[in-house]
């Protein structure tokens, strides 16, 4: 016992990499940063650990500095986290952060000194601002960042258009989001998906080993235009390890080359031009996503709502790893008025949060459990007995074919006198 304490509490790797990442954060010239970065790199073995990490964080990740500073009521079950690089690696592997996810960090964190606890969680929390970018860190340590790196949507609004700016549009599908990082496929979250070899032997078949693809996973059956209706299906599908797959089409929406400064000049145009050209009518289990509109003018996207559901619209800009303006989200969302009738606790990471907020609207109940964050969840669950009775607004998602409402999102609570 005495030698796992004096392990956790022997930090002098952690002030080594602390001094080095503070000296770089102080330094105004880029090229003395980058100078830094590399003439550390083999005094702190940890600087390079952490470096990569800050590379190829997820976009998905779920650890924030939020989710940090909660409390946790379970106990950890790992107590041979001993070091920073234990940490980055157990939460590249874990990135849902569930409790007990946290409490084995947070074990970790808790004794340390203040400084370095802030400089932990600002390390996995990707809040850690050196002045450089992650390009400019990966090529400082010689690192070629992963490649499956999910470019995330950001909400279209119109006042992101240019008034002639050319676009692409295309339906979002309801599947699973599939990625070929040039040897196997992905999720969005980096998981490894297994049994689509079948897939595997057609994008082999174009000799794109050199390319990321970005698309997603579909019931054969359906157009390649309409959204599927269960995605909770195909994701049990696409996840189960004994499940028959050979009814799955994967759906492509976007083309890039891997490395290299090829990737920052290529606009949307040149890549969906590749696109097109590679996927021919011969593929059985590859298709590419169908384009409902190409051009600039922007009121299409509405017209396009009003008979699709969700839109992924393509600006004709060059490709970016991270979250940028450059692919955008647009929903039709119907704004209205419910009565929340009832509450129900969460599972996994939401135990002792609100799951799914019981609703009445329109003398239908509907159960919401999308809009929330953390802090709002743990919030509404310890009021819970106060919100019976009361309203909020909800944002609708009806069936284009039925009119009937599909899916409802919570917007916020309308406060009163009972509140």
């Amino acid at each position: 016992m005495n030698n796992i304490r004096k392990k956790i509490y022997d930090t002098p790797d952690l002030d080594k990499l602390y001094q080095v990442l503070y000296q770089i954060q102080c330094t105004t010239n880029k090229f003395k940063k980058i100078q830094t970065l590399q003439n550390k790199l083999n005094e702190v073995p940890a600087l390079r650990d952490v470096c990569i990490y800050l590379c190829d964080i997820p976009d998905t990740t779920q650890w924030t500095k939020e989710r940090l500073q909660e409390q946790v009521y379970v106990k950890p079950q790992r107590r041979d986290i001993t070091t920073i690089t234990d940490v980055l690696f157990y939460i590249t592997y874990n990135q849902s952060c569930t409790d007990v996810d946290l409490a084995n960090i947070k074990f970790f964190i808790k004794d340390k000194r203040l400084v370095l606890q802030d400089m932990i969680r600002d390390v996995i929390c990707d809040s850690l601002n050196l002045g450089l970018t992650k390009d400019e860190i990966a090529s400082a340590i010689n690192y070629q960042r992963k490649a499956w790196r999910i470019p995330l949507s950001k909400t279209y609004q119109r006042g992101l258009l240019r008034d002639d700016e050319y676009i692409y549009v295309f339906p979002k599908l309801n599947g699973v989001r599939c990625l070929w990082d040039g040897k196997v496929l992905r999720s969005s979250s980096g998981l490894i998906l297994n049994g689509l070899d079948f897939i595997i032997s057609e994008i082999n078949s174009f000799n794109l080993t050199e390319y990321f693809i970005d698309g997603i996973l579909v019931p054969k059956n359906e157009s390649a235009a309409s959204p599927v209706d269960n995605i909770y299906d195909i994701t049990h599908i696409v996840l189960s390890p004994n499940a028959s797959k050979t009814d799955l089409l994967f759906v492509i929406y976007d083309i890039v080359p891997l490395y290299g400064r090829e990737k920052e000049t290529l606009l949307y145009r040149q890549r969906d031009a590749l696109k097109r050209k590679l996927i021919s009518n011969d593929c059985v289990y590859i298709s590419t996503a169908k384009c409902l509109y190409e051009g600039t003018d922007h009121d299409m996207i509405e017209t396009l709502l009003e008979t699709n559901d969700n839109l992924i619209i393509y600006r004709d800009v060059v490709f970016k790893y991270a979250s940028h303006n450059g692919i955008l989200h647009a929903r039709k969302r119907i704004p209205a008025v419910a009565e929340i009738v009832g509450c129900e606790e969460g599972h996994g990471r939401h135990e002792h949060r609100l799951g799914v907020l019981i609703v009445r609207f329109d003398n239908h109940l509907l159960r919401v459990s999308d809009g929330f964050n953390l802090k709002e969840r743990g919030l509404l669950w310890r009021q819970r007995d106060k919100l019976i009775g009361s309203k909020c607004a909800i944002a609708l998602r009806k069936d284009s074919s039925s009119d009937n409402i599909k899916y409802a999102t919570f917007i916020k609570l309308i406060k009163n006198e009972r509140n």
